[in-house]
């Protein structure tokens, strides 16, 4: 059982995690079920030719981990929870500020350096 294992199905885009559950006396299992995650990905520009997609954003699935890990840190407070949730802090202002630095150079929303 590794809780770092995810199926990819599309590279870049599509990925199954594995949904788990509480097993009385034993504690969690993996239930041999997934839930689909899938990134947004795509071009505004006409001239580039990457297939469009709906999904989520990077950002919000860092924001609602961090939401999720300060909840479960509030019922059971340790130095490895608040750690973790400090490093995810650190990776969402980084994804934020090469939002900014792209928006500064006119590139957002396509596959420009």
């Amino acid at each position: 059982m590794s809780k770092r294992n995810f199926d990819t199905l599309e590279e870049g885009t599509t990925y199954a995690l594995p949904i788990w559950e509480i097993v009385d006396g034993k504690g969690i299992e993996e239930t041999g079920q997934s839930l689909g995650i899938q990134f947004v990905r795509g071009s505004k520009l006409k001239g580039e030719d990457v297939e469009k997609k709906e999904g989520i954003l990077h950002e919000t699935l860092l924001s609602m981990m961090i939401s999720d890990l300060k909840f479960k840190n509030s019922l059971v407070p340790s130095r490895e929870s608040a750690t973790a949730i400090t490093k995810l802090q650190e990776a969402l202002h980084w994804m934020e500020e090469r939002q900014r630095e792209r928006e500064l150079r006119e590139v957002v929303g396509t596959y420009i350096k």
